[in-house]
C-alpha cells in the first residue's frame, strides 16, 4: 500500500515549503526565523495572515493523500480522520510554540566547548 519506499516516502512540497509560500517568504528565511526563536504563529501575524489559514495550507497535501487512500480502499474514513486529527493537534502545537528545544541556528558557529 505504500509503493516501493515504505510509509515514510516524502511526496510533494514539505509543510515548511507550504508555510513559506503562504507567508510570502523564502524557505531559507523561514528556517532562519524559526531557528532564531520565532514561531509560525508570530510570523503569520506579522504578515497579516491567520494561524487557521496557515495550518489549513500546511495540512492540505495530507488531506489530499488521506482522501486518496480512503477512495482507493487503503484506509477507512475513521483511520483517515484519526490521522488528520493527530497531525492537526501536533501541527497546531508547533505553529503556536515552535521548536521546544534549544537548537543552534544553522548559521551560528558551532560551540568550541571553551568559554
Amino acid at each position: 500500500p505504500f509503493d516501493d519506499h515504505g510509509p515514510f516516502e516524502h511526496r510533494g512540497p514539505s509543510p515548511f515549503d507550504t508555510a513559506a509560500t503562504y507567508l510570502g517568504i523564502s524557505g531559507d528565511q523561514l528556517r532562519y526565523d524559526l531557528f532564531s526563536g520565532s514561531t509560525l504563529a508570530k510570523l503569520a501575524a506579522g504578515k497579516g495572515k491567520t494561524v487557521a489559514g496557515l495550518e489549513s495550507a500546511m495540512l492540505a497535501p495530507l488531506r489530499d493523500r488521506l482522501a486518496a487512500g480512503v477512495k482507493a480502499g487503503r484506509l477507512t474514513s475513521e483511520q483517515s480522520a484519526h490521522i488528520l486529527d493527530a497531525a492537526t493537534a501536533r501541527l497546531d502545537d508547533f505553529v503556536k510554540h515552535g521548536f521546544r528545544h534549544d537548537f543552534h541556528h544553522p548559521f551560528d558557529p558551532p560551540h568550541s566547548g571553551q568559554s
